[in-house]
């Protein structure tokens, strides 16, 4: 496994997270309110970003230039929006919104699998200012690495997410967003990464709060420019729970199969329940499929 998992939690006086590397300030992700167990993200930085929004199988994608005047709020839904991302001017006295983008789900702090927030790269470092450390910021170190990946996860569940489904956990470890989500086959990039000791796995948050960040960190030799990218994650679980796994020297198969069977044998559910999860998982397995067949 990568680097072994660590949660660290700050003081009670935190309120955001900075994302640094070698004391170099790269942006803020700032929670901005908690509502029946969503949560909105707003995200600023002091240079200019490459944004990229990107929908499933990469059947559709844009890209917008976050400026130091603007900044990036991730909204859930309510009873009159859809969940998005949306980028704000901050230098107009009126509330305008030059881009938005829709295809996202909420950020529902009560998840059992960890859902993908967004990739940040950095090519070069020009233009950023020196880190100043703040009793109300949390930092996340790349500490030299170029390329991280950002998740929200819930304290109580994330445990229970590793033992209870370990196929589908080892893929989401192992897998960058792009090959969950697109299918990137380049699956090297993290094994090259692990075998280098420079793929990270860790978990940071506010002990107050019933969600914590995951976030990967690795080396990406291929980027070439600074940039945030989005992806419709409303299929994220189903990626991960409808990707091929196998044990060396065993059969490949779906991976809900082999944890629901692993499940099964240590007799964690009953028979009753396994037959009834297989069945609607294979319903939902199909679903997954036509939407895959409509893109292809």
């Amino acid at each position: 496994m990568p680097g072994v998992f660590e949660v660290r939690w700050t003081n009670y006086m935190a309120e955001k997270f900075a994302i640094i590397t070698n004391d170099i300030d790269i942006l803020r992700i700032i929670p901005m309110s908690i509502k029946k167990n969503t949560l909105d993200l707003k995200i600023t930085s002091n240079n200019d970003f490459k944004v990229d929004f990107i929908g499933y199988n990469s059947f559709y994608k844009d890209s917008f230039i976050l400026g130091r005047k603007q900044e990036l709020s991730y909204h859930s839904s309510n009873p009159f929006n859809n969940s998005k991302v949306h980028i704000k001017d901050l230098n107009n006295l009126e509330n305008t919104y030059p881009y938005k983008f829709e295809a996202v789900t909420d950020l529902n702090i009560d998840t059992e699998f960890p859902i993908p927030l967004f990739k940040i790269e950095i090519s070069n470092l020009e233009g950023f200012k020196t880190y100043k450390n703040k009793v109300e910021t949390l930092s996340i170190d790349l500490s030299g690495l170029n390329t991280l990946e950002f998740f929200i996860a819930n304290k109580k569940k994330h445990k229970n997410f590793i033992d209870k489904w370990n196929a589908i956990s080892m893929i989401f470890i192992m897998s960058t967003i792009d090959r969950t989500i697109n299918g990137d086959s380049r699956t090297e990039l993290l094994w090259y990464n692990m075998q280098n000791k420079n793929l990270h796995y860790k978990g940071i948050g506010f002990p107050e709060q019933d969600f914590f960040v995951l976030y990967k960190t690795y080396n990406n030799p291929k980027i070439k420019e600074n940039k945030l990218t989005f992806y419709e994650n409303s299929l994220y679980k189903e990626a991960l729970m409808f990707s091929k796994f196998a044990h060396p020297g065993s059969k490949l198969k779906l991976a809900f199969e082999e944890d629901l069977e692993r499940q099964l044998e240590r007799k964690e559910i009953s028979r009753y329940t396994y037959n009834n999860q297989m069945k609607y998982s294979k319903n939902r397995y199909k679903d997954f499929m036509k939407i895959h067949k409509f893109i292809d």
